[in-house]
C-alpha cells in the first residue's frame, strides 16, 4: 500500500477473514469494526488502536493545549479598516454565539481613524486577520434606472343636428333690386334640439334655410358634427445609484395640504406626498445577477376631479421583488383600459325612421386607450464607476 502502519500495544486477538478481491483499506475497515478499534492518519502514517485509548489521548491533547492557551502571552495588533465600519467588525469579534476572540481577548475602537486593536494570543490574532480580509473589501456599485411609460389612443365622433320650423304670423315685405326685405314676426311651431356635445373644442357646423317664394315658412337645419382622434405618450425615468443591500430612495413631486380633526376637536394641517419615487434595494448574487425589491410610486394631483376636502390623487404604484440579468431590462408590471361607449339620443319614432331618422338622433362613439407599462434596468458598477 505504500503506507506505514503503527499499531498499538493494546491491539492483539485473533480474527478469521474469506476475503475475495477486497481493496485493502475496506478489509481494514472491517476488522477494526469487529475489534472495536479506529485509526488516525498524518501523512504517510497510519496509527491503529482501540477507539477509548484514542479518545482519551486526543481528549488530553485538548486540554493541554486550553491550559497552554491560557498560559500563553497575549499580544496587540492594529488593523486599519479600508471600506468597512470598524464598529461592525468588532460586533463579530465579541459576538457571544460565535466569537473568534479567546476568553482573555478584547477589542477595542477609534471611531475617528476607523481602526480597531486587538488583543489576543497569537493563534487568535492569525483567525482575525484573516477574517478582516474578507470582510474590508469594497462594496460593489449597482445603478438602477426605472421607466415609467403611459401611452393613450384616444377618439371620439360627434354627429347633432338642430331643425326649426318657422311660420310667419305678419310680413310686410319689399323688392329692393332682386332681394326681398321680411320684417315681422316669426312663430316656430316645430323643432329638434340635438345638437353635438362633444367633450373637448368645438363641433363644426353646416346650416342652411329653406323657405318659400312668399317668405311664410321657413325651414332651418343646423348640422353639427366633431371627430377627435388623438395619441400622447408620458416616459418618467427616474434613476438611482446605490451599494450592494444598501436600501435607496430619490423622489420628486408635491405635498399637498389638507386639514385633518385632532383628539381634541380642533384642526390641523397634514401633507399628503404626490410624488415620482422610487424605492429599491439591490442584492448582486454570485453569479452576476441582481435581484431587487422594488417599490416604484408615480401620483399626480387630478386636475379633473376634486373633493370637498380637497385635491384627488392619480395613483400608479407597484412594488414586487425581481431576478434580473447585469444590464438586462424587465417589465415588472402593465395595466391596459380601454373604454368604448357609443351613446345614441333620438325622438322616438321618429329616429328610428329609415334614411331620414339620423335627422332625428344625436350620436356620440367613444373609443379610449390607456397603457401603462414599467421597466427597470439594472447595472453593476465597476471600481472606477464606468458601466461593466
Amino acid at each position: 500500500t505504500g503506507m506505514n502502519m503503527v499499531v498499538s500495544d493494546s491491539v492483539g486477538g485473533s480474527i478469521t477473514l474469506i476475503l475475495k478481491d477486497v481493496p485493502w483499506d475496506q478489509a481494514l475497515d472491517i476488522i477494526m469494526q469487529q475489534k472495536g478499534l479506529d485509526m488516525r492518519k498524518n501523512g504517510n502514517v497510519i496509527l491503529i488502536a482501540p477507539r477509548e485509548e484514542l479518545a482519551t489521548k486526543e481528549k488530553l491533547e485538548f486540554e493541554a493545549k486550553a491550559q497552554i492557551s491560557d498560559l500563553e502571552p497575549l499580544l496587540t495588533e492594529s488593523f486599519q479598516m479600508n471600506y468597512i465600519r470598524a464598529e461592525a467588525v468588532q460586533k463579530l469579534l465579541v459576538d457571544p454565539k460565535q466569537t473568534l476572540l479567546s476568553k482573555r481577548g478584547s477589542a477595542l475602537l477609534d471611531d475617528r481613524s476607523n481602526m480597531m486593536f486587538v488583543k489576543d494570543t497569537p493563534s487568535r490574532l492569525d483567525d482575525v486577520r484573516a477574517m478582516i480580509a474578507k470582510v474590508d473589501v469594497p462594496a460593489r456599485q449597482v445603478m438602477i434606472e426605472a421607466r415609467i411609460v403611459e401611452a393613450g389612443d384616444s377618439f371620439a365622433k360627434n354627429l347633432g343636428i338642430r331643425l326649426s320650423w318657422n311660420q310667419a304670423n305678419r310680413l310686410d315685405t319689399a323688392r329692393i333690386g332682386n332681394a326681398r326685405d321680411l320684417s315681422g314676426s316669426l312663430n316656430s311651431t316645430a323643432s329638434v334640439n340635438l345638437p353635438a356635445t362633444p367633450r373637448a373644442g368645438s363641433a363644426g357646423l353646416l346650416s342652411f334655410t329653406l323657405y318659400n317664394q312668399r317668405f311664410t315658412q321657413f325651414l332651418s337645419a343646423e348640422i353639427s358634427a366633431l371627430e377627435a382622434d388623438g395619441r400622447g405618450k408620458v416616459v418618467s425615468s427616474p434613476r438611482v445609484m446605490t451599494a450592494n443591500q444598501v436600501e435607496a430612495l430619490i423622489e420628486q413631486g408635491f405635498e399637498l395640504p389638507y386639514q385633518v380633526a385632532t383628539a381634541s376637536g380642533a384642526t390641523s394641517i397634514a401633507f399628503r406626498k404626490a410624488n415620482l419615487s422610487l424605492k429599491v434595494k439591490p442584492q448582486i448574487t454570485p453569479d452576476g445577477k441582481i435581484a431587487m425589491a422594488l417599490d416604484i410610486n408615480k401620483d399626480t394631483p387630478s386636475a379633473s376631479f376634486t373633493t370637498g376636502a380637497g385635491i384627488a390623487i392619480d395613483t400608479r404604484h407597484v412594488k414586487t421583488e425581481v431576478l434580473v440579468d447585469n444590464g438586462g431590462t424587465v417589465v415588472i408590471g402593465g395595466i391596459y383600459t380601454q373604454t368604448t361607449r357609443n351613446n345614441t339620443q333620438r325622438i322616438p319614432f321618429f329616429g328610428d325612421l329609415p334614411y331620414i331618422g339620423w335627422l332625428f338622433k344625436n350620436r356620440e362613439v367613444i373609443d379610449d386607450k390607456t397603457e401603462l407599462l414599467v421597466f427597470v434596468t439594472p447595472r453593476i458598477i465597476s471600481e472606477n464607476l464606468s458601466v461593466r
